[in-house]
Order: C-alpha cells, then sequence, then structure tokens
C-alpha cells in the first residue's frame, strides 16, 4: 500500500473533546493550537517527519494547561528507529524496533513467560517489539492541576528501561523524588523491575511515608519474585531512630 504524506499547517480556534468523546470526565473542556506536521506515514509504527504545537492551550474545569512547544519527531534507521516526544511537561525518547499495534500482545507474551496462567495467544498481524525507553519528567505541576488537583510531584526523575519481546525482557528503573496529597507524603522512591534468570523481580522502595497525622514509616519495599504461577512477595520496613517500628512480613500466591 502507498503510505501517505503530509505537509500542512493547522489553526484550531476551538475544540470541545469531551463532546467528542475525548474526556468525558470534563465534558466541557476546551483545546485550541496552532500545529505545524510534516510527516509520511498512517501509524506511530510507520511514522517519518514531525508534528510540533507552536501554540497551543487545553482548559477544563480545574483550569488551564499550556502546550506550546509540544513536538513529536520520528527517524527510521536502517537497524533502529528513533521516537521522540518532547514538551514543557515531560521528554519520552524511544530507540529501537518498535510495533505499537501488537504492544500489548508482545506484554502479554512476556509475562506469561513468568505466568504461564496467562494462556498468551500469539496475534496474527503480532511482531516482536525491541526497543530502549527513557521518561524524563520535567514539571508536571500544570499536569497535575488540571487532570489531579491536590496531587503534586515531585521533579525531576528520570525513569529508563527495554523492552524485548522476543527475550520476554521488560525492565522499568529510576528513581522519584516523591509525591503528596493532603493525606499523605511519600518520599525518596526508587523502582527496580527486571528479569533476573528464569525468574521476574520487581522492586519498590520508598524512604518515608508521612501521614496525615504525623505517623511516619521508614524504608518501605515491596520486593516480589514472580515465576511458573508462584508470586512471591516480602514487604519491610524500619525506623531510623530504632527497631520498634520495623517489621517483615513474607506471603506467597
Amino acid at each position: 500500500p502507498v503510505i501517505p504524506v503530509f505537509n500542512f499547517d493547522l489553526d484550531l480556534k476551538k475544540a470541545r473533546p469531551g463532546q467528542l468523546q475525548w474526556g468525558k470526565h470534563y465534558p466541557e473542556s476546551e483545546l485550541a493550537f496552532q500545529m505545524a506536521a510534516n510527516f509520511k506515514g498512517d501509524r506511530l509504527d510507520n511514522l517519518e517527519g514531525f508534528i510540533v504545537l507552536k501554540n497551543g492551550e487545553y482548559e477544563n474545569r480545574n483550569g488551564k494547561l499550556d502546550l506550546s512547544g509540544t513536538e513529536l519527531k520520528s527517524v527510521p534507521g536502517r537497524t533502529a528507529d528513533s521516537l521522540n516526544f518532547t514538551s514543557p511537561i515531560l521528554d519520552i525518547k524511544i530507540y529501537g524496533k518498535y510495533h505499537f499495534q501488537s504492544i500489548i500482545n508482545a506484554f502479554e507474551k512476556s509475562a506469561s513467560h513468568f505466568l504461564p496462567a496467562i494462556h498468551y495467544k500469539k496475534l496474527a498481524n503480532a511482531r516482536n517489539n525491541k526497543f530502549s525507553y527513557q521518561i524524563e519528567a520535567k514539571n508536571l505541576d500544570g499536569l497535575t492541576s488540571v487532570f489531579s488537583p491536590g496531587l503534586s510531584v515531585e521533579t525531576p526523575f528520570l525513569l529508563y528501561g527495554k523492552f524485548d519481546s522476543e527475550n520476554f525482557d521488560l525492565e522499568l528503573e529510576g528513581s522519584i523524588p516523591g509525591f503528596h496529597t493532603q493525606n499523605i507524603w511519600v518520599k525518596n522512591i526508587f523502582i527496580g523491575n527486571k528479569p533476573v534468570d528464569d525468574r521476574y523481580e520487581s522492586k519498590f522502595r520508598f524512604g518515608e511515608i508521612v501521614l496525615k497525622n504525623q505517623m511516619s514509616l521508614y524504608n518501605l519495599t515491596v520486593d516480589s519474585k514472580i515465576a511458573g504461577n508462584v508470586l512471591d512477595n516480602q514487604i519491610s520496613w524500619s525506623n531510623y531512630h530504632g527497631l520498634t517500628y520495623s517489621g517483615t512480613v513474607n506471603t506467597r500466591s
């Protein structure tokens, strides 16, 4: 089939995403932007070129979100492709061979290697995914104030990893300074997820959790190992000031 080519500018004065069923929680939301596009392709898998919002704004009952400077750029290569999303909020970089049309099926394939009970069934058009990725959060205040008022996420932070569906390899690592709401404050979050030999290991560590009543829990760690339909969890916590508030809970399912 012929791959379509696009080269245009668009000035959208006003759209109502909620009335187009794009945001049912915010039926009165409005969207406006000036966009420049120069690309060929009919889906992310074969996109080559760029789409950039020169100016843009989204508004709902909670406030306004500035979309100016948001850009999607794709550069195909002989052995690997590059897909970059950049904005004042966060940047996402993907490098390798990605096929988003079958990526859910690829995730199921990797998960079924450690949890055979999933009963993975390969799609007729399924293709292997093999890429690395990086998510750099720069400032999430505008995003959370518009879509989740009361939530504050500390930035900057970096999440990264890779996905190789052929070898059942899905990795996610990184750290987040913290987040808080009116009722809880979670600090110093560490994330580590990757396959080790024939099992999948997942670790989440929280340096400190402070509740509304000022009660604190330190060094909470959730350490999970998955293999052969068996999930082993170890939940542990400790107090910097002594062992009085320390403990460990082990579970298997």
